[in-house]
């Protein structure tokens, strides 16, 4: 009990050791209390990983609990010390918005649970980003072969893993809510800067609204963390256009950077932070003092990257270094106008309101850069023009690339969700002007929309807290064989009937975290010397397509597996997949 008192109490001290020191940094005054706390967990665990890179790639082990955990303990020990701040919560709320930030906990506390209660299960999750926080883990070094994708989310991972003193999942999944939490903040924070408090709290009730984001919330995948940092840079590169402090343009650069330790699509985020000064510059004319700016933030930002890459670059060459779709993903790729569309047109995962009004938001700010007066919602003085610019570069040139690149997934998307939801709640907040001479928002109906509206886009995760209150001591092992049921009892037919010095190859790599224990490759062998120096061969569904995709359904290791003197059939789990035992591949 002890350990895991000290895990939750150290994992969630990273999300805010930092605070004490920027508190006269970054003032709440000027991005809000939301945009601050998002803004302290973003800097703090993006600062903690990056200790750890540099921790990682260190000559020996120096990646080890006593050299990482101190480290939020030790800063915020020493900076509370004679401390008098504090950060103030209003208490004076009225009874309408009280009601709604209730409906909104609820909402996140479903996230909250499904987080907390599950170990990882989704895709991705298992064959990458938890494999390798448990090789950082238990290595205590990085590898030569962990290049091109960032280690940012992998690495708060195995920093929840030394905090537990073992691999926890679910001590990891504080990461995955926390967060989930920090985009909702962010949300609020942004909407608010933009338009106005009506707008932040629709736009959060939005955003927990659709399927899209709970589900990806609770899946351990990186597009809500580097989401949030998509969030933080828009927000202190709003005020950066706003009053043209260099401090802001600052970090913006670093949350930039730490967008770029998460996920390689943060790229985009350079060119669109370059609008600042071009607006700056026709407004104020300040040139050099712009350009200035806008250089400092360009260059923290590849200062806190540009390791990471370089490293990539070094060891594997550009390919893994800018992100590109793989052949067999390409193929899926959607460039039509409905895909262009999908907030429209993809209604079960973005939902009806919020897809809805994020066109409708868009809509409107366009109109605000022709007649700007149309906007008699905001409270806010900006020039509308700048505004719909600036939220233009954000989420257009990002958009355009998806769509033409990447649009095979739609989660994607995500690392604009904070803008998104933005503009929709601006939608919102807009329609009930309209609305005003005949309708009060201010009401239990309102109430009734909202909670569900959250109620909906929680659905398909409240499963997790039925179970959490009929079965509170159900163990991973059952949990597993409910949630991942045919993946979870392979892998345990694996671990009860084949020794656990084999070498496994196989087709499905989310099998990889939970047979850590075996010497595992995944793949899909075309060639007898793919798989000689294995002793295993596990197929799956998904070798089926990607065998028809590069019309190769007849190379020579599919065609000779029912050869019994090449390949054994040890166990036929499901008519995809099946169990070989290799044969002397290597003599053929």
């Amino acid at each position: 009990m002890l350990t895991i008192t000290f895990a939750i109490l150290t994992t969630l001290l990273s999300f805010v050791y930092l605070g004490p020191i920027l508190r006269n940094h970054i003032k709440p005054t000027e991005i809000g209390k939301t945009g601050y706390i998002g803004a302290i967990f973003g800097l703090s665990v993006g600062t903690l990983s990056l200790y750890m890179l540099f921790l990682g790639l260190l000559p020996g082990k120096w990646l080890m609990p006593q050299t990482v955990l101190p480290m939020p303990w030790i800063i915020i020990g020493g900076t509370i010390l004679g401390s008098t701040y504090k950060l103030q919560i209003s208490n004076n709320q009225d009874k309408f918005t009280n009601l709604i930030s209730i409906i909104c906990f609820g909402g996140f506390t479903v996230i909250l649970i499904n987080c907390l209660s599950y170990p990882f299960y989704r895709y991705d999750v298992l064959a990458r980003f938890a494999p390798n926080a448990r090789l950082l883990f238990e290595t205590g070094t990085i590898p030569n072969s962990l290049t091109g994708y960032p280690l940012g989310i992998q690495m708060l991972y195995s920093f929840a893993f030394m905090a537990a003193n073992s691999v926890n999942d679910h001590v990891a999944g504080l990461i995955i809510a926390g967060f989930s939490g920090a985009m909702l903040l962010t949300t609020f924070a942004v909407s608010k800067q933009l338009f106005s408090k009506r707008a932040a709290f629709s736009a959060v009730v939005l955003l927990l609204s659709s399927q899209i984001f709970v589900d990806w919330s609770t899946s351990g995948y990186v597009d809500i963390p580097v989401g949030v940092y998509h969030g933080l840079t828009f927000m202190f590169a709003y005020n950066w256009m706003l009053n043209g402090k260099q401090s802001d343009a600052i970090y913006s650069g670093i949350m930039i950077g730490l967008a770029l330790w998460t996920k390689q699509s943060a790229f985009v985020l350079i060119p669109a932070v370059c609008i600042v000064p071009l607006i700056r510059i026709k407004e104020y004319k300040h040139f050099h003092k712009e350009m200035k700016n806008v250089l400092i933030s360009i260059s923290v930002s590849l200062l806190i990257a540009l390791p990471w890459y370089l490293r990539s670059y070094l060891l594997i060459g550009p390919d893994e270094v800018i992100p590109a779709p793989g052949a067999y993903d390409a193929q899926y790729i959607d460039n039509s106008i409905k895909q262009l569309l999908t907030f429209l047109t993809s209604p079960q995962e973005w939902g009806i309101a919020l897809g809805s009004t994020i066109m409708i938001g868009i809509t409107l700010c366009v109109i605000y850069c022709i007649q700007p007066n149309l906007d008699n919602v905001s409270t806010k003085t900006i020039n509308p023009l700048y505004r719909s610019l600036l939220i233009g570069a954000f989420i257009l040139p990002y958009h355009i690339i998806w769509w033409q690149n990447f649009s095979y997934d739609t989660r994607y998307l995500l690392s604009s969700a904070v803008i998104y939801a933005s503009v929709a709640g601006h939608a919102i907040d807009w329609l009930l002007k309209q609305l005003s001479p005949v309708f009060k928002p201010q009401n239990l109906f309102t109430i009734l929309i909202m909670g569900t509206l959250v109620l909906f886009g929680s659905f398909n995760r409240i499963g997790a807290v039925y179970n959490l209150i009929v079965h509170p001591l159900q163990n991973d092992d059952d949990k597993l064989s409910r949630i991942s049921t045919e993946t979870w009892s392979l892998v345990q037919y694996i671990k009860t009937n084949i020794e656990s010095n084999a070498k496994l190859y196989a087709m499905d790599g989310s099998l990889a975290y939970w047979l850590h224990d075996y010497q595992f490759k995944q793949g899909y062998p075309f060639h007898f010397d793919d798989i000689k120096d294995y002793d295993y061969l596990i197929t799956s569904e998904t070798g089926n397509l990607v065998y028809k995709f590069y019309d190769s359904t007849d190379n020579e290791v599919i065609k000779n597996l029912n050869n019994s003197n090449m390949f054994s059939t040890i166990h036929q789990h499901s008519a995809d997949i099946i169990i070989y035992k290799i044969h002397n591949v290597e003599q053929q």
